[in-house]
């Protein structure tokens, strides 16, 4: 008889392993992802073949002088020439919120010209900048649903989506589409939809249903900037949100940032879907639900999660106002939904909420 050794695991350890960042974790992630993708032959891109770049940079010590609001200063920045057009967005900076422009001109290291004027001078704002890679990613994950095939956002990158069209989520899964999250996305700017990923067809079509999803964190997040913190047009900011699908998986999702203005995640109108391991510690708000589920949903499990919401951590609302989240729908069926072996902490409001 051989004996095994039986380690203890304490409670932050656990939270480690459930969140998905643990070596222990890791390792039982990419066991699972190698067993499931040992059978599959399919392409995969990554999105700087589609001209990515992945050249966000966020800080925190920009200042704006109150006789030269056209410049921006920073301690902490090492501004190259190569910055020059890039947009950038500085907190307090605007009208009783952030300044979002463009980098006219490079001054040295530390300065940089603004190609607007700002309207509030700021001190220790944070800020980003960066090249916005929106058209270069949904370019990937289009040629990626044209192949049944795969496209990795880069480790050690972070990938500004600004979403400058602000009447539709900035990313878009089309049927057969597997995206890897290996590098970071900073969420830049707010917009109708509220969510920087949804499926094709959210706000757009009530009855129709993208297919087969797979949404996989390996190492990356989605970031809530600081410097974003509300909107001239009153768009909510959410995270991501799994819309309209019949068939989706979603692995070790990792979410952080509190300047958000709804759901951190959603869950519209979909269904035949798994939701695996995680961590969601991100929101300060009322409203900031970790997971929501909304419209007709069934048939989904989700495991192994941790949720730090400032509102209910998971919750699910059947009754809605019709059109809600552009699916043509007004009171909803919810059903055949399971959460198990996960960690669930609020602020306030509810571990688990069930509205009728």
């Amino acid at each position: 008889m051989t004996d095994y050794p039986v380690t203890l695991r304490s409670y932050d350890q656990l939270i480690e392993d459930f969140a998905g960042t643990s070596p222990n974790s890791q390792k039982m992630m990419n066991l699972i992802f190698s067993l499931f993708n040992s059978q599959s032959d399919t392409t995969t891109f990554t999105a700087e073949a589609f001209g990515a770049k992945g050249d966000a940079i966020q800080l925190a010590d920009g200042v704006i002088l109150t006789d030269t609001k056209t410049k921006l200063s920073s301690a902490s920045a090492n501004f190259t020439q190569a910055d020059v057009g890039k947009y950038i967005m500085i907190g307090g900076a605007g009208s009783s919120r952030q300044h979002a422009t463009t980098i006219a001109s490079v001054e040295d290291d530390h300065n940089i010209t603004l190609a607007t004027t700002a309207i509030t001078a700021v001190a220790a704002a944070s800020f980003f900048y960066g090249t916005s890679d929106d058209v270069a990613v949904q370019r990937g994950l289009d040629a990626a649903s044209a192949v049944h095939g795969t496209l990795v956002l880069s480790a050690n990158k972070t990938y500004l989506i600004v979403g400058l069209d602000q009447t539709v989520p900035p990313l878009r899964y089309k049927d057969n589409t597997t995206l890897i999250i290996r590098g970071d996305i900073l969420h830049a700017n707010g917009n109708a939809g509220g969510v920087v990923l949804s499926d094709q067809y959210f706000r757009v079509d009530g009855s129709a249903y993208t297919h087969n999803f797979i949404l996989r964190f390996e190492g990356g997040k989605i970031i809530f900037p600081d410097a974003w913190t509300s909107d001239a047009n009153s768009y909510a900011k959410k995270g991501f949100t799994i819309s309209c699908t019949d068939g989706f998986e979603v692995w070790a999702p990792r979410l952080e940032g509190n300047n958000i203005s709804s759901f951190v995640t959603q869950v519209l109108r979909s269904k035949n879907g798994t939701w695996t391991g995680g961590r969601i510690d991100a929101g300060n708000s009322v409203g900031e639900d970790g997971i929501h589920l909304l419209g007709n949903c069934s048939d989904i499990t989700f495991t192994n999660m941790v949720v730090e919401s400032a509102d209910d951590a998971f919750s699910a609302t059947a009754e809605t106002t019709a059109g809600a989240g552009g699916t043509g729908q007004g009171d909803s069926t919810i059903e055949r939904i399971v959460v198990s072996n996960s960690i669930l902490t609020v602020n306030g409001f509810s571990g688990i909420k069930i509205l009728t």
